[in-house]
């Protein structure tokens, strides 16, 4: 049995519908992100877990029990707020240990604090405000402050959404230690590939108020479901093409948009020749080559021309066109880095791509 069971809950607003019919699992000890665009319904569902939002249908169960009807604090479960949610007045001892003074919880507070300030390395931060923490710092404390109340389940809200990009890195890789640590159930609300991608056992790409594609960070990464999931996931040029022919394992892709391609074909794609398709080629795993260089077998050499360079510090994006189709684009992403220049705008240059590295997305009706 899961140790939360989302079943078929939806849930509109002024008219609008933000939840359809959405339905999950989460395992005990599992790791889940719900991963997806502004508006999608992800952090209406997170609150409808936590009993801050009622479903208007639909049921929410944890260990097989139904919790809709009961009320948010004795649901016992831990919510981590985008904006932290600490009391400005309180001291970071005031702040953790005020549920559990709330609850009535047996047991002794200052043990309990002492061991969760320990589990964020924040021993000695009892008598600080929150003003005088850092945005890492309130961070942890939030943690503290749902963990130290034993919850089941632990709920997060884009919490690493107001720390900057460094910052925000290290912080990903020690709530995932803390949460492997100690076990905890969690569903983690996120519009961040990186962090889901990072951080989640699963993730599920929301779109409109359901379930797009779900699956492991690599799965959803090298084998999107849908346009939708490609382009979200970033880093993919998508094309619409039609299957030529096929001849064991290549199949020949011809395009309005890309020039005649041999893309790997495997016996279980439910494709045959003449159907209209939609593929994916992933900017990282196309190479730049020069005239002179050499070609391994099992490659596809496309000439193009450089468009323009995005420099992205570690990494530069170059846009390339294709002569016979000047509408075309394919943006290849490179180390900035290396011994190696960069091509510059108007340079002609050969793209190599291998049969392997063409995903075939799905048919188009």
């Amino acid at each position: 049995m899961a140790r939360l069971e989302v079943r078929e809950i939806s849930k509109s607003f002024g008219g609008g519908q933000v939840v359809k019919g959405f339905t999950f699992e989460v395992e005990t000890g599992e790791f889940l992100s719900l991963l997806g665009p502004s508006g999608c319904g992800k952090t209406t569902t997170l609150r409808i877990i936590a009993g801050l939002e009622h479903q208007d249908q639909g049921e929410v169960r944890i260990d097989g029990r139904e919790i809709s009807n009961i009320p948010v604090h004795k649901r016992n479960i831990g919510f981590i707020f985008q904006d932290y949610a600490l009391f400005p007045h309180m001291t970071v001892e005031q702040n953790i240990t005020f549920g559990l003074k709330m609850r009535g919880n047996h047991g002794d507070p200052q043990e309990k604090l002492k061991r969760i300030l320990k589990l964020v390395d924040l021993e000695g931060y009892e008598a600080r405000l929150p003003k005088q923490l850092s945005g890492g710092e309130r961070q942890r404390i939030a943690l503290c402050r749902a963990l130290v109340l034993d919850p089941e389940i632990l709920l997060m809200d884009e919490p690493l959404s107001n720390l900057d990009a460094k910052f925000r890195k290290r912080m990903r890789i020690d709530l995932k230690a803390i949460q492997k640590s100690i076990g905890i159930t969690t569903l983690f609300v996120t519009h961040d590939q990186e962090e889901a991608l990072s951080m989640s056992d699963r993730v599920i790409l929301m779109n409109a108020g359901r379930a797009e594609q779900v699956g492991s960070p690599d799965e959803i990464y090298r084998n999107p479901g849908s346009r939708f999931v490609a382009d979200f996931m970033g880093q993919v040029n998508c094309y619409e093409g039609t299957i030529a022919s096929i001849n064991g394992d290549q199949a020949v892709v011809t395009s309005h948009q890309f020039p005649n391609v041999i893309s790997h074909f495997f016996e279980d794609t439910p494709c045959q020749k003449g159907d209209r398709i939609l593929f994916m080629i992933r900017k990282e795993s196309i190479i730049i080559s020069y005239p002179e260089g050499t070609i391994s077998p099992g490659t596809n050499v496309l000439l193009a021309s450089v468009l323009a360079n995005d420099y992205l510090g570690s990494e530069t994006e170059t846009i390339c066109t294709f002569e016979e189709y000047p509408n075309s684009r394919i943006v290849v992403r490179t180390p900035s880095f290396s011994n190696r220049p960069l091509p510059s705008k108007g340079d002609k240059i050969r793209l190599v791509l291998n049969y392997e590295d063409f995903y075939l997305i799905g048919k188009i009706d």
